[in-house]
């Protein structure tokens, strides 16, 4: 995760992508798993932008933004927070 609506993810994670169809799930370890925890979100998808230069043959550029219609709840308690990102350069 980024922020509260954008999370970083893989461009070949989408190749398949149908927003009627897919989520975001968060706060959770194990999606096969019934027993929900109390943390877990589900977030509908907005949108999804692959970098313009992703190649699905060489993998090269596989990188992709996925932005949630909702804001995730961040909690620290779960651990669902944003990535740390340096600012030095």
């Amino acid at each position: 995760m980024l922020t509260n609506r954008t999370l970083l993810t893989a461009a070949h994670c989408l190749r398949n992508f149908d927003q009627e169809k897919n989520i975001v799930t968060v706060g959770a370890n194990d999606l096969n798993s019934d027993d929900w925890s109390s943390h877990r979100q589900e977030m509908s998808i907005s949108h999804v932008i692959s970098h313009p230069d992703y190649d699905g043959t060489t993998a090269y550029f596989d990188v992709a933004i996925i932005h949630t219609v909702d804001d995730i709840d961040f909690d620290n308690e779960s651990g669902v927070k944003p990535a740390c990102l340096s600012n030095e350069k």
